[in-house]
């Protein structure tokens, strides 16, 4: 990235924090959380904070735009489904939906991942991994923003809802390796 920032003429400066916690030392007329990186924030509290940091770096009257992705209800047919790619050196790499469990009223969706590696000789290796996707609906979001007390209305985070556009947005993260077959 510096290197492109070089190029660009650009003067970037790179922070390594936790969204609760950061202090970036100035404030900003906007700031755009990339992707649906509010919805890895596992816990309200810790969400309430976030909010509280965002605002206490916006300048007055600025805007926060904070994607939100609720991961749809995964359709039995996607269970089972291979992503496959093969990758430099001629092995394969693929991903499976293996199991999905949406809870409602502990507002996650988790889904169970089957990685492979297959090499070019036939070794296979696969190794199994849970990835929780919280359920930030945006009622309870705007009810997040409202609760962080010390946020000046002056301040005031903007919550807007990313409208779902295409096929894209349907699929568990990580996305898959390629196209599903």
């Amino acid at each position: 990235m510096s290197a492109t920032a070089a190029a660009l003429n650009l003067d970037v400066t790179l922070h390594h924090a936790e969204i609760e916690n950061m202090d970036l030392g100035r404030r900003f007329r906007s700031i755009f959380l990339a992707g649906a990186t509010f919805n890895l924030i596992v816990d309200d509290a810790t969400a309430g904070r976030a909010l509280e940091r965002i605002a206490a770096h916006l300048e007055p009257g600025g805007a926060a735009l904070i994607p939100l992705f609720v991961p749809p209800p995964v359709p039995a047919a996607d269970i089972g489904r291979v992503s496959e790619r093969i990758v430099e050196g001629g092995h394969t790499l693929r991903c499976t939906t293996i199991a999905v469990q949406r809870r409602e009223t502990e507002r996650l969706q988790t889904a169970t991942l089957r990685y492979e590696r297959v090499e070019n000789d036939g070794e296979r290796s696969t190794i199994d991994r849970d990835f929780d996707a919280p359920l930030v609906h945006a009622p309870l979001f705007a009810e997040l923003r409202r609760g962080c007390g010390r946020v000046a209305p002056a301040a005031g985070c903007r919550c807007r809802r990313r409208p779902r556009t295409s096929r894209v947005d349907r699929v568990l993260p990580p996305p898959p390796l390629t196209t599903p077959r």
